[in-house]
């Protein structure tokens, strides 16, 4: 299968991971869906690995969780493995 361009941009800093996962927490990933780096951050859990179904936190520009003041520059992604939920 070919991979697909990230659905969402990569706040301003970071980028997503080059391949996509299959799975996380044990359901298909929809194409498009990549896993959020940050320098110097790394995920406990990769997606197959993850228990988390998918609620988010909000990653803004070089990667500072917020839960206000959004500007577009940001993306939901899971807690545990960083997989995109936007």
């Amino acid at each position: 299968m070919t991979a697909v361009a990230p659905l969402t941009p990569a706040p301003t800093g970071l980028s997503w991971s080059p391949e996509p996962p299959t799975t996380h927490a044990g359901i298909a990933v929809d194409p498009g869906r990549y896993v959020l780096r940050i320098p110097g951050h790394s995920w406990e859990v990769t997606p197959a690995e993850c228990a988390d179904p998918g609620t988010g936190v909000w990653i803004a520009a070089r990667g500072r969780a917020i839960t206000a003041g959004f500007t577009g520059d940001e993306a939901l992604v899971c807690p545990g493995c960083g997989l995109d939920v936007t």
